[in-house]
């Protein structure tokens, strides 16, 4: 698992109050998000966006 799908996965956990369209939006943003930013480890995503809890 990369540094990307490990965060969204966390996020997803924490999201689950959501609805099924809300919480799939804000994965898609945050997915796109790191994907065009290049973060490429755990730590720069956790730097930029804050834990995902």
């Amino acid at each position: 698992m990369d540094a990307r799908q490990k965060y969204i996965s966390e996020l997803k956990s924490f999201l689950a109050p959501l609805t099924a369209e809300e919480r799939t939006d804000a994965l898609d943003f945050y997915n796109e998000y790191i994907e065009d930013a290049g973060y490429d480890n755990y730590q720069q995503i956790i730097k930029e966006l804050g834990n995902p809890r």
